[in-house]
């Protein structure tokens, strides 16, 4: 198994190994349908004749605004199959944001889910480029071709109450059948188009933007393969047994490198749900004998509070992993023991291909987020440029060298100067390494909180309000001071049917916390606003 995953150049012959291997194996579950690995890579072939017939060429752009779906998995693996490149959008930007990706990534095709049709729509008089709109609901994908002329207005895609569209419309349609399984009409196992894995950019992921605009962080076949599926997973030694719940949101590179990838790569079965529902969740985790549950810590925290009072049989469990936003140590222990598996915590970024580091199965470290991966270096990088030694007092910013390294930010050099100097990547966050290498992070270098020259980190503060035993979750900021620059502001969501007072808060902090570091203002709100992948959104917060 693990030969033939390392003999791919391209990504997408990952799927037609496996359709070979085992095509009668269980690939994806969704809903009341389950896919075979011949049903997948047949859906995955047929789409892509459609594709070429549209005139989808190697490294063309192809958006992709799709919920969570067999179908992503199939036109993830059809779009790389031509040596496209993949560009995932989060189904709940607006049009605007989506408008800024497609023009940004000069996308010549997009594929949306008729409930996100609206938003797009909206976006399309700004897309001179985009040629092709494919649109598909849970049963059909219906795809237009779009000649764009500055004369004339642009023509309403076919619904499925209207049919095929005239020719006198300016499309050209075809509809694909989504709950029938597809024959493509040439070769059933076609060959993939050549690439060079270390320089074709296979994902255009756009990072979530917390300055000015998002960028598109160009991702290669090796940026990706280079993280899954074996890297990051190295020490769970998945298999073929292996069943994966999809809650984390595709669209990111969480979830399109644990759900979508690496599920293929090593022939496991993904669970696939349309969106994260805490209760569906852990009743799913029971019913279809999950033994791996990639996630953020707010859908564990979710989830948790869903077992209260449920039995439910989680023996086939054996691992949680959780990424992708800081976690407190008390939150990890009651994951730990309500599912009663083994909980891996890791960390990586869009501009990794998700990579970085994740902590051994056999040697997990509370609090730390693990040593760096097979084939990564981890540094921490003083002020000046200098690396720092290991030790908890050498506070600095995390810097990742090697092959997840993105190539560059898409149209964009001097961005990506601005974060690649000597193939290190300055990741904006802030941690320390002990003598074995394990990372600690503190924070985000712009989250730092300079208090009269002294420095705070939120993320400790808020790892001392958690421990109120009424508090849910919290977040801390800085603001500004006209004395001491800026002054601690914290972000309380209470637990249901609890009652605190900002004194108190106060007060407890005082006792775990240096006297600059303690909270000057609490708020208490009902939510922290989020992202699709569970990270607070601070720049909402003041």
């Amino acid at each position: 198994m693990t030969s033939s995953v390392t003999q791919v150049k391209n990504m997408a012959d990952s799927l037609s190994l496996q359709a070979r291997k085992r095509p009668q194996a269980e690939a994806i579950v969704y809903g009341e349908f389950r896919w075979t690995y011949a049903d997948l890579a047949s859906r995955s072939f047929a789409i892509t004749e459609q594709l070429i017939e549209l005139g989808i060429e190697k490294n063309d752009k192809v958006g992709v605004l799709y919920p969570n779906h067999p179908d992503f998995v199939a036109v993830f693996f059809a779009v790389l199959r031509l040596g496209a490149v993949l560009v995932p959008i989060n189904p709940l930007l607006k049009s605007a944001e989506i408008a800024h990706i497609l023009s940004d990534s000069q996308a010549k095709a997009m594929i949306v889910h008729e409930h996100f049709e609206h938003e797009v729509s909206e976006a399309l008089p700004q897309l001179q480029q985009l040629h092709n709109l494919i649109v598909g609901s849970h049963e059909h994908i219906f795809m237009h071709q779009m000649r764009y002329h500055a004369d004339r207005p642009l023509s309403q895609p076919a619904t499925a109450s209207t049919g095929r569209p005239k020719a006198s419309d300016g499309f050209c349609c075809q509809r694909l059948e989504l709950t029938r399984h597809m024959e493509p009409s040439g070769d059933p196992d076609p060959q993939s188009t050549p690439v060079d894995p270390d320089r074709d950019v296979a994902l255009l992921v756009y990072t979530s933007g917390t300055t000015g605009k998002p960028k598109g962080a160009m991702l290669s076949h090796t940026n990706i393969m280079s993280v899954f599926p074996h890297n990051i997973f190295h020490d769970l030694k998945l298999d073929e047994h292996d069943r994966i719940i999809g809650i984390l949101p595709m669209c990111h590179i969480y979830g399109a490198g644990a759900l979508v990838y690496t599920p293929v790569a090593l022939g496991c079965t993904s669970v696939i749900l349309s969106r994260f529902d805490a209760n569906e969740s852990v009743e799913t985790i029971a019913a279809e004998r999950i033994t791996l549950i990639p996630a953020v810590p707010a859908m564990y925290q979710f989830m948790l509070m869903e077992l209260d009072g449920k039995r439910l049989d989680f023996s086939a469990l054996r691992y949680c992993l959780c990424a992708a936003a800081p976690v407190s140590r008390q939150l990890l222990q009651m994951i730990e023991k309500q599912f009663a598996a083994k909980v891996i915590e890791g960390y990586g970024l869009s501009e990794t291909a998700g990579g970085g580091t994740v902590n051994p199965a056999h040697a997990t470290r509370l609090g730390s987020v693990g040593p760096h991966i097979r084939g990564l270096k981890i540094a921490i990088v003083g002020d000046d440029g200098e690396h720092l030694p290991p030790g908890a007092e050498h506070v600095g910013e995390v810097a990742i060298k090697g092959p997840s390294v993105m190539l560059g930010y898409h149209g964009k050099p001097e961005a990506t100067q601005e974060v690649i100097k000597d193939d290190w990547l300055l990741t904006g966050d802030l941690g320390y390494m002990d003598d074995d290498g394990y990372l600690y992070i503190v924070g985000r270098k712009k989250e730092l909180i300079i208090r009269g020259g002294q420095n705070i980190y939120p993320r400790e503060v808020e790892e001392v309000l958690i421990k109120l035993p009424d508090v849910q979750e919290a977040a801390v900021i800085g603001v500004p001071d006209q004395y001491m620059g800026e002054r601690v502001k914290a972000f309380v969501v209470l637990k249901k049917g609890s009652a605190l007072n900002e004194e108190t808060v106060k007060e407890f902090c005082s006792q775990h916390l240096a006297a600059y570091k303690v909270p000057r203002l609490v708020e208490f709100i009902d939510v922290l606003p989020r992202n699709s992948t569970g990270k607070v959104l601070k720049r909402l917060l003041s």
